[in-house]
């Protein structure tokens, strides 16, 4: 795959981002996002992902998983 294919491909949403992370429940990326650890796009009130952004982000080691705190 080219960056230029990459670049063409659309927006996840929270679903795949949940598979993605194995699992993680969706009130956890939604926890993320709203901590503004997860990387995100927000389109109105919708909420999307990009894909490199996501796999970057896993390859960092993820550090916005590693908050624990009241939820």
């Amino acid at each position: 795959m080219t960056e230029q294919d990459a670049s063409a491909e659309p927006l996840r949403d929270v679903h795949y981002v949940c598979n993605l992370l194995g699992g993680v429940s969706r009130h956890r990326i939604y926890d993320l996002v709203r901590r503004d650890l997860l990387p995100h796009v927000r389109v109105g009130r919708r909420i999307y992902f990009d894909r490199t952004q996501l796999e970057a982000f896993i390859a960092d080691g993820g550090r916005g998983l590693e908050v624990t705190g009241g939820g």
